[in-house]
């Protein structure tokens, strides 16, 4: 795989051209640079033998090694180039089995992908021993949402691109604890949706930034709050359990965290109950309750310094929806006659005043 050098497959060329009697006009600076290549490689004649091939191989490697390339797999013509970028190679190329290749020319077929004309192959272990300066091992934690357990994903890497496909293994207690508040901040969308009192803080926290039109101070502090909620933290389960909301409160500014508190509740009071308010994205702020429920009530629920008026989801007897309104007060003056005439012969042992904002009792029943 080493020979399928298309570099070396010139220079035998240039040397048949070389020893005939006349030298094509076009072929003279060609034949110069090959003879400063020998130069530099300390070699006379370029023979086909394993110590002229690893020579030429180390100089193209530690000359070319943003151009070292891997395919994605034998069968495809695809490749990773190691400063990330996408390439193919041509099939008129002559590597054929090289996983491993040099790109030394080719043409840009989009912003992200370059045909490869000419190259050079290589192995893995030509990299290693010429490029051994450059290899790291990254090793990043994962967490299975199926089976709840964290692994280690290991994988040999020159600059941006993979030597081998990774090895997967599970954690110990060490690596865990040292990785995890790496793996949290990855895996932090994920969190929010498996913690459901974390679930709702964020989505009134969406709503605060969004309504008041701020740039996002969490996405500034996340990592200081991680960090701080981790320390001490040994497994996954514990990660699940901690009090991320406290967490988040003290940190954030203390201004805007008070603020948030106040215009975006996560409840609000009507008579003897505090009914829970929901935030959706792409929504307005709701209430779902039962119609009886805002009995009394004269004014419509608000929230943001009393300026926004809730959405309440009004429910009947029966426990599916019966209006929706942002207007409460309108909605006793005009369309709940109409239901109350519907359902009170139904349902005659619930309360149904004439006048429900004047009813001084929420709910009655016999």
């Amino acid at each position: 795989e080493s020979h399928e050098n298309e570099l070396f497959l010139k220079l035998e060329l240039l040397d048949g051209l070389k020893n005939k009697n006349s030298v094509p006009g076009f072929a003279v600076n060609l034949i110069k640079s090959q003879e400063q290549l020998k130069k530099f490689l300390k070699i006379s004649v370029p023979q086909k033998n394993n110590l002229v091939v690893e020579d030429l191989q180390k100089a193209l490697l530690r000359s070319f090694p943003d151009r070292l390339c891997r395919r994605r797999n034998l069968q495809d013509l695809k490749a990773l180039m190691a400063s990330g970028r996408g390439v193919e190679l041509d099939n008129k190329t002559l590597v054929k089995k090289s996983e491993f290749f040099i790109a030394l020319a080719g043409l840009d077929l989009t912003d992200k992908e370059t045909r490869i004309s000419f190259a050079a192959g290589t192995t893995k272990s030509q990299i290693q021993e010429h490029l051994s300066d450059q290899i790291i091992k990254l090793r990043k934690l994962k967490y299975d949402t199926t089976t709840g357990k964290i692994w280690v994903e290991e994988v040999k890497s020159f600059r941006r691109m993979p030597l081998e496909n990774p090895v997967v293994r599970p954690a110990d207690r060490e690596e865990v604890e040292k990785l995890l508040p790496t793996l949290v901040q990855n895996e932090w969308p994920q969190i929010i949706k498996l913690i459901p009192v974390l679930t709702q803080w964020m989505k009134r926290w969406k709503y605060y930034v969004s309504t008041k039109n701020i740039s996002d101070p969490l996405i500034e502090f996340l990592p200081l709050i991680i960090e701080q909620a981790m320390t001490g933290l040994e497994n996954w389960t514990q990660t699940l359990e901690q009090n991320w909301l406290y967490f988040l409160e003290i940190n954030l500014p203390q201004d805007i965290v008070t603020e948030f508190k106040s215009m975006v509740p996560t409840s609000i009071n009507i008579g003897p109950r505090d009914l829970f308010i929901q935030y959706e994205e792409g929504q307005d702020p709701y209430i779902e309750a039962k119609l009886q429920f805002f009995f009394g009530l004269k004014k419509h629920p608000q929230i943001w310094n009393q300026s926004i008026p809730l959405r309440l989801i009004l429910l009947g007897p029966h426990g599916r929806p019966i209006q929706i309104t942002k207007d409460l007060t309108g909605f006793w003056k005009n369309s709940y006659l109409e239901i109350r005439k519907e359902l009170k012969p139904n349902y005659p042992k619930h309360n149904w005043p004439e006048d429900p904002s004047e009813a001084s009792e929420p709910l009655k029943r016999k």
